[in-house]
């Protein structure tokens, strides 16, 4: 159980807004039996038995929230690690809002991520359509899932394709090996560990997609997730197109996945 203290926004016939959202977060990061509370709700009720736990880094907010443990009579007190991003292995970046309005796109990337089918999946479309914002949030939904970690790799800086393999290992503090070629360092890194590669800005270098594929084939257990404008064009790749920005901070996508 979460339990936060804020005004909400009403859409009926539901409440939505970013109070709302917060305390979904805090739930989330709880376990079977375990009642998780907010600062705010602390200061309103001084009074009730909490067990300070820290400030925890929560998907997608701000920035990190002090979390408490009531004490409930005749229950546990003792639970694993809360599942927050400091306790899970990744990078991803704090984004500077809240994502509202897209939680169908974002379902739906995670789904298919977790389907056991897709490895590679693609987001496209022109820039401006939010494919980052898509990807950071549907991966951070997935922290839970990959047991190595998920990863954000952004290639955007970078225009030689020789050099994909290279921002790939650095992300991952992978170093090289006097006398063996990176790429199989890195396949020897990466081989059976579960892991989720955002790879970001993938038009840039395009004609890197054959390494990513060599590495899907010699890494069964890992997942690419990129954004590119263009498709990677190999084999098993399925794109998700993102459709233009329909309105400020949303927009739709074009809900269905194009095998290439």
């Amino acid at each position: 159980m979460g339990i936060h203290t804020g005004e909400p926004l009403v859409v009926a016939p539901k409440y939505v807004g970013l109070e709302v959202h917060k305390t979904a977060r805090i739930m989330a990061a709880g376990h079977g039996g375990q009642v998780l509370i907010s600062e705010t709700t602390k200061t309103l009720v001084p009074e009730i038995d909490v067990m300070d736990l820290g400030k925890h880094r929560l998907k997608d907010l701000l920035q990190p929230e002090s979390l408490y443990q009531l004490h409930v009579a005749e229950q546990p007190s003792e639970f694993p690690a809360l599942k927050t991003l400091e306790n899970r292995p990744t990078n991803l970046p704090v984004q500077p809002n809240a994502l509202i309005g897209r939680e169908a796109e974002v379902a739906e990337v995670a789904r298919s991520l977790t389907s056991g089918i897709v490895r590679l999946l693609t987001l496209t479309g022109p820039g401006g359509t939010g494919k980052t914002r898509l990807a950071l949030q549907a991966a951070a939904e997935l922290t839970d899932t990959f047991a190595a970690g998920v990863f954000f790799v952004s290639l955007a800086p970078i225009r030689d394709p020789a050099l994909v393999v290279t921002t790939i290992a650095l992300t991952l503090s992978v170093r090289e090996v006097s006398g063996e070629p990176l790429e199989r360092t890195l396949v020897a890194y990466l081989n059976q560990k579960e892991m989720l590669l955002v790879l970001d800005n993938f038009e840039h270098v395009v004609d890197a997609a054959a390494s990513i594929a060599e590495l899907l084939v010699s890494c069964p257990r890992l997942t690419v997730l990129a954004t590119s404008r263009e498709r990677l064009r190999i084999g098993s790749e399925q794109v998700y197109p993102v459709a233009a920005t329909s309105s400020p901070g949303e927009a739709g996508c074009d809900r269905r996945l194009d095998e290439q």
